[in-house]
């Protein structure tokens, strides 16, 4: 069995960006489902997620293409493709996260840490 490239794995990975969209996202058991098409059509005004959301087709689309075509580039395309959607998910995650948690979460994670912390960082007391 022959090993696969890089540029092998990057073409996967546009092609996969570009069917993915199509597919659900979310599935809420029974009560529909919403791909990324359906987000974007939604009439939510547009903004920098609706955006997002368009790009990644094409984004995959231009992967695919630079990993077919073996250009010089297809390395920093992949690279920043990855970077931009991974940085967008994880800033939206951390955002939601911060605007529905409650004080009282918070507390409780302070908590958390404090136990953590006080054992690892406190001075042994010496036997005498």
């Amino acid at each position: 069995m022959q090993k696969l490239d890089a540029r092998t794995w990057m073409g996967l990975a546009g092609a996969m960006l570009i069917v993915g969209f199509f597919l659900p996202w979310i599935d809420p058991g029974g009560f529909g489902t919403a791909s990324g098409l359906d987000m974007v059509r939604a009439d939510f005004g547009w903004s920098f997620a609706r955006l997002m959301l368009l790009a990644i087709p094409f984004a995959g689309a231009g992967l695919l293409a630079a990993a077919v075509t073996r250009s010089p580039h297809a390395k920093r395309i992949s690279v920043g493709i990855g970077l931009a959607f991974i940085g967008y998910g994880v800033y939206k995650t951390v955002q939601a996260f911060f605007a529905i948690t409650g004080i009282g979460l918070w507390i409780t994670i302070a908590a958390a840490l404090l136990a953590i912390a006080v054992p690892l960082l406190a001075k042994q007391k010496s036997k005498a």
